[in-house]
């Protein structure tokens, strides 16, 4: 598998729109990334979507599972007991079945890349994410259970 480490501020439309995710990226940074941050883990997240090499890929579709890691700090949410100082889990996963079930990519490296970056964009709490996409039916000669890619953001 493929392992990459992204930080906040990476992904994102320019310096204007970048600068308070920049400062994220180096306090994410300076902290080992993911030193001593909380996780949310979202396990299993199935979709339909037509990304691949071949045409047939982009044409039949198949399944794809994701799971996203989002790393904050969670001390505040749990002290005040606060759904509006945490990570809305359930924005996420709609964020993500829109990008799996959205426009084709021909790489699953992609795929990952551009849902680290919305998640990152539009959830200001998050410091880092870690991002798996799991490819269940992979057209090549041989045995296996799939083919799949971490990255992390």
């Amino acid at each position: 598998m493929l392992r990459i480490l992204q930080s906040v501020g990476r992904h994102v439309g320019g310096p204007e729109s970048s600068r308070r995710l920049w400062s994220r990226a180096v306090e994410a940074a300076s902290r080992n990334s993911t030193d001593g941050l909380d996780r949310i883990e979202l396990r299993g997240l199935t979709f339909f979507g037509y990304h691949g090499v071949l045409p047939e890929e982009q044409k039949l579709g198949q399944r794809f599972i994701v799971d996203a890691t989002l790393f904050c700090d969670l001390s505040a949410a749990a002290e005040h007991d606060s759904i509006d100082r945490t990570v809305d889990y359930s924005k996420a996963h709609r964020q993500i079945a829109s990008i799996v079930e959205g426009e084709p990519v021909k790489l699953i490296e992609s795929l990952a890349d551009r849902i680290a970056s919305a998640l990152l964009s539009t959830q200001n709490e998050l410091a880092a994410v870690e991002i798996r996409v799991i490819k269940p039916q992979v057209p090549i000669a041989g045995t296996l259970d799939s083919v799949g890619m971490l990255g992390a953001d």
